[in-house]
């Protein structure tokens, strides 16, 4: 389901799998990359962060946690730039409404 990017399943079958073992590395990672694809940062640190507790040398795992540090910096930067484009473009709807 992660490869169909289908994560309301994934997180369904990992919640699931989390019941029956709640040390499940894979589960964890799994939920987090979900959380990570719809920008959910914080619940996506969190299960890496569970997962990474359980098995610190996951090669895998520490890659999902440099992508989740990437992704939130690009995410800050994205939304700097939003709310700069809002304000320089609200200013430029006052001045289009006065002339």
């Amino acid at each position: 389901k992660c490869q169909q990017e289908e994560w309301d399943e994934v997180l369904t079958q990992c919640r699931l799998a989390l019941e029956i073992n709640p040390r499940s590395v894979k589960a964890y990672y799994r939920t987090g990359l979900a959380h990570l694809a719809r920008d959910r940062f914080e619940e996506a640190k969190d299960a890496l962060m569970t997962a990474y507790e359980i098995e610190p040398k996951n090669a895998e795992l520490l890659g999902a946690l440099k992508r989740l540090k990437q992704n939130m910096a690009n995410y800050k930067v994205r939304q700097k730039e939003v709310f700069k484009e809002m304000l320089s473009g609200h200013g430029e709807d006052e001045a289009v409404q006065e002339t």
